[in-house]
């Protein structure tokens, strides 16, 4: 679930972070904000269901011309905040009163200029190591303005895709292939999960996991 929201010069919010239980409940006066909230929840569903951003922020509409997707409020004139050049929304999800388990975040401009096109300039996917805190094991890092934005970022996106590449015959997705690097990382061998046949084949640092619980005692 989310725990934590935070939104840099994402429509009205200059620098704001919302902090989320189980069950959350918004309220305040009128044009304070609560609907922009609402706006930066429907970013996150967007880039959740794979639309790019012209979708997520313009609308998108199926083959027969239905309305697939609603364009979120004010966007593109309102979507960074008046005088700003770019937008930031990061999200901490996990459990409550835990440490995170993972973070998400995305920054947006538009190319420059104030009338050209939205384009990512960061999009980050890291993972807390509850053994060190603060310390942040990155999964993913885009910085689109370089050439090779995988080879000059300090992130391991290209051993997963190395990990997904040499197991593709089972195949290896990227979930699995992040558990795989994680518990590399961790210097474990031992895995929760009833994905008995990957993971039986699945090596970390050639050594073969300890699945539990095991198959006689899944159902």
């Amino acid at each position: 679930m989310f725990t934590s929201l935070r939104l840099r010069d994402f429509k009205n919010f200059a620098d704001e972070r919302l902090r989320m239980g189980p069950f959350t409940v918004i309220v305040g006066a009128n044009a304070s904000g609560k609907s922009n909230i609402r706006d930066a929840f429907r970013f996150l569903h967007g880039i959740g269901r794979g639309y790019t951003l012209a979708d997520i922020l313009g609308g998108k509409c199926g083959a027969g011309g239905q309305v697939e997707w609603e364009e979120i409020r004010g966007a593109p004139a309102e979507i960074i905040r008046y005088g700003q050049d770019s937008m930031y929304v990061d999200v901490d999800l996990g459990r409550p009163m835990f440490t995170p388990v993972n973070t998400y975040g995305i920054g947006i401009d538009r190319a420059g200029t104030s009338g050209g096109a939205f384009r990512v300039v960061r999009e980050t996917f890291s993972l807390v190591d509850d053994f060190g805190p603060g310390d942040y094991l990155p999964i993913y890092t885009s910085a689109p303005p370089h050439p090779d934005p995988v080879a000059a970022q300090d992130d391991e996106h290209h051993l997963l895709k190395a990990l997904m590449a040499e197991y593709a015959d089972r195949p290896m997705d990227f979930a699995d292939a992040t558990l795989v690097r994680v518990a590399e990382r961790l210097s474990t061998n031992t895995i929760f999960t009833i994905d008995h046949n990957d993971f039986e084949t699945y090596r970390a640092h050639g050594r073969s996991f300890e699945v539990t619980p095991s198959r006689t005692h899944c159902p």
